[in-house]
C-alpha cells in the first residue's frame, strides 16, 4: 500500500433494525473492523428504531475488540427505512471516504485495502464498488455472483436498464453524496439506484472492481421480495426519473417497465432460472 493509501481514513456506514439477527450482525461488524487488512478509523451504526438488547450488546462487544476504531451510534426513535437511516449516518461520518456495509453481509478481509489502492491511483473516481457473491445461510456455500461492469462508460450503459452498482460493496466520497442531496427517501427499495443516477447525472465518475469482495446473505424469499407490487412501483418511479432527465427515452422506459412486469408474473421456477442464468452467474 502506498503512502496515500496508508493516510486515507475510512468511515463505515451501517444501518440495523429490530428484525436483524445479532449473530449475523457480529459477523458483519467483525468483517469491516476486526478482520480488515486496512482498518477504518470509524464505524457508524444507525439504529433504525428500537432494537433488541442482543443487538445493542453485540455492538458493544464488537467495539471492545477494536478499541482503535471509533464507533459512532445514531439512535432513531422510529423505524424510517434504509434511505432515511443512511442519511442520518452520513451526517456523522468523519472521513472523506465512506464504505457501505449491511448488517448481515460479510466483507472480504482485503476489501478496503483493494478499494483504497484503486482510489489512490485514480483520484477522479468518486464511487468504487465491487462484484458480490451470494449465499443463503452458510457463507462458505456461495450460490451465485452478481457481476457488474468495471468501467464508468459501461456502468452508465447498464444504468439505463438495471442497477449497475452493488450498494453493499461501495466506497464513496462523502462530499459528492452530500452535494447531490444524499439518499432520496421517496424511491422505496431503489434508494441506491437513484443515488447512482444522481451522481452520474452530476458528472461523478464510477468504477467497479472485478473481484467479489462482499458476500451477501440473500435468505429465503429473496426473489419474491424483488418482484412484488412495491418493487414494480419503485421501478416505475426510476423509469420516470430517467426519462425526465433525458437519461433514457420513453420507449426504453416502456420496455424496462414491460420487462419488470413480465418477470413479476413468471412462475417462481422461471424466476429462479432468470436469476441463475441472466441476472446472476452461478
Amino acid at each position: 500500500m502506498g503512502i496515500t493509501g496508508e493516510c486515507m481514513k475510512i468511515s463505515v456506514l451501517m444501518s440495523v433494525y429490530a428484525k436483524d439477527n445479532h449473530e449475523h450482525l457480529k459477523k458483519a461488524i467483525d468483517s469491516v473492523g476486526l478482520n480488515q487488512t486496512l482498518k477504518p478509523s470509524q464505524i457508524v451504526i444507525v439504529k433504525d428504531g428500537p432494537v433488541s438488547a442482543k443487538i445493542s450488546k453485540t455492538i458493544d462487544d464488537c467495539r471492545k475488540t477494536v478499541p482503535d476504531i471509533n464507533f459512532t451510534i445514531v439512535e432513531k426513535e422510529f423505524n424510517q427505512g434504509l434511505a432515511a437511516a443512511l442519511n442520518s449516518g452520513l451526517m456523522v461520518c468523519e472521513n472523506e471516504w465512506i464504505a457501505r456495509m449491511d448488517a448481515d453481509d460479510i466483507s472480504a478481509n482485503e476489501r478496503f485495502e483493494k478499494q483504497v489502492e484503486y482510489i489512490s491511483i485514480h483520484p477522479k473516481i468518486s464511487v468504487v464498488g465491487t462484484c458480490i457473491s451470494e449465499f443463503e445461510e452458510n457463507e462458505k456455500l456461495l450460490i451465485r455472483k452478481r457481476i457488474v461492469p468495471a468501467e464508468h462508460s459501461d456502468i452508465c450503459i447498464m444504468a439505463k436498464t438495471r442497477n449497475p452498482v452493488n450498494h453493499v460493496s461501495v466506497m464513496m466520497k462523502k462530499d459528492a453524496v452530500i452535494k447531490i442531496g444524499g439518499y432520496n427517501e421517496n424511491f422505496g427499495t431503489l434508494e441506491d439506484y437513484k443515488l447512482w443516477l444522481d451522481l452520474i447525472l452530476h458528472g461523478y465518475k464510477f468504477h467497479n472492481l472485478p473481484e467479489c469482495l462482499v458476500k451477501v446473505r440473500i435468505g429465503n424469499g429473496f426473489i419474491s421480495r424483488r418482484s412484488d407490487k412495491r418493487s414494480i412501483d419503485d421501478w416505475s418511479k426510476i423509469q420516470e426519473y430517467m426519462v425526465l432527465h433525458k437519461f433514457i427515452g420513453k420507449k426504453k422506459a416502456a420496455l424496462n417497465n414491460i420487462t419488470m412486469r413480465i418477470f413479476t408474473h413468471l412462475p417462481m421456477e422461471m424466476k429462479n432460472i432468470a436469476y441463475n442464468y441472466f441476472l446472476r452467474k452461478q
